[in-house]
């Protein structure tokens, strides 16, 4: 399995934020090609000493290929475009190999 990682430090208004990636974000994510499953995960300020990310929104994908493929559609052209309504809040984007072990 392959993903498509993206970090989120802390934004100015979480719930906002959170409300606008659930309701308009994520339905336009989900029409990428190939997609399995999107989870995002919400770090708990101050656990563990971290306190940059606020949130890490993971994409699955079948294969390298696929995940590649989808990055090259419309439907992540669409999906990127609106991602600069937050952009400022990114720390990073990765793509990943995932194992289970």
């Amino acid at each position: 399995m392959w993903a498509f990682v993206v970090n989120y430090t802390w934004p100015e208004d979480p719930l906002a934020f959170e409300h606008y990636y659930r309701s308009v974000h994520v339905p336009m994510v989900k029409k990428f090609p190939g997609i399995r499953k999107i989870t995002l995960s919400f770090a708990n300020r101050g656990e563990e000493g971290g306190t940059d990310i606020y949130m890490i929104s993971t994409m699955y994908w079948d294969d390298l290929g696929s995940l590649r493929q989808a990055l090259l559609s419309p439907e992540r052209k669409a999906a990127y475009s609106d991602s600069a309504r937050f952009r400022q809040y990114q720390l990073g984007r990765y793509i990943c190999r995932v194992d289970e072990v």
